[in-house]
């Protein structure tokens, strides 16, 4: 399998459901990111034990790459996550990656705010 595309959903005071999140792909996701919107990413971890989750960098400082970025998230929680920053998350396709530790019983849906 490839990385998968999650579609970026926006928030209005209308509301934007979450408990219809996909089920997160062991290779991974991308979410579009212009720099015109704060980008989020929601994660349910309804599995029995605690992931971590990778947002991968994409920047060279005096010839160092900056390390990944990453959080854990602990069972039977959901957490949101971002915004995230063009510099230093987006790779050259324009897209934020995502990598998740263990994938069973966890979803996620990415969501954006107009600035």
């Amino acid at each position: 399998m490839a990385r998968t595309a999650l579609t970026i959903n926006q928030l209005t005071r209308a509301g934007v459901r979450v408990d219809d999140a996909p089920a997160a792909n062991v290779d991974g996701h991308s979410l579009a990111n212009t720099g015109n919107e704060l980008v989020f990413l929601y994660v349910n971890n309804a599995s029995a034990g605690q992931i971590t989750i990778t947002f991968k960098t994409n920047k060279k400082v005096a010839g160092i790459t900056l390390p990944n970025e990453t959080a854990t998230l602990d069972a039977a929680q959901s957490e949101l996550y971002g915004p995230f920053p063009k510099d230093p998350f987006n790779q050259s396709d324009g897209t934020i990656h995502v990598d998740f530790s263990a994938v069973t019983s966890v979803t996620c849906k990415a969501f954006s705010i107009a600035l």
